[in-house]
């Protein structure tokens, strides 16, 4: 019911990359993000999701090129280091989100160890209870997950 995409290798802003002409590091930056994926997770990822959301048709092209689609993602951020249903953040934000009237929300899972992406999980357990939270959503018929 989740899929992990891609999300490049340093977090750059691509379409200024390609602004300022290093075409090389974009595509850098996409193709050895998506091999190091596919390499460690045995599966190929087929969405990358741009830093900061930062996309234009140019990066779009490269990335589908790499066989992927682009994929703009809901913000905040989920993996805050607060428990999930009791502070700010985690899961009372996704409820928020969807107690807006938005029917699909897209959770962006930015790192997971610590002192690594933008409110990374602290480590691979923290991310394990994340997981284990939405499935308790779901169960209660709070969410619907499925795939991308």
């Amino acid at each position: 019911g989740h899929e992990v995409a891609d999300h490049t290798i340093s977090h750059p802003n691509m379409p200024k990359l390609l602004k300022a002409g290093d075409t090389n590091e974009v595509r850098r930056q996409i193709f050895e993000s998506r091999d190091q994926m596919t390499r460690e997770l045995g599966v190929t990822p087929r969405h990358l999701c741009l830093p900061g959301n930062a996309l234009n048709e140019d990066v779009a092209k490269i990335i589908r090129e790499a066989k992927m689609e682009p994929l703009e993602c809901a913000r905040p951020n989920y993996g805050f280091d607060t428990p999930p249903r009791t502070e700010k953040g985690g899961y009372v934000s996704l409820l928020n989100a969807l107690g807006r009237g938005q029917d699909e929300v897209v959770v962006m899972v930015h790192g997971v160890r610590a002192g690594h992406g933008w409110r990374a999980f602290v480590d691979y357990a923290q991310f394990e209870r994340f997981l284990d939270e939405i499935a308790a959503l779901e169960r209660e018929g709070l969410v619907q997950v499925v795939g991308l």
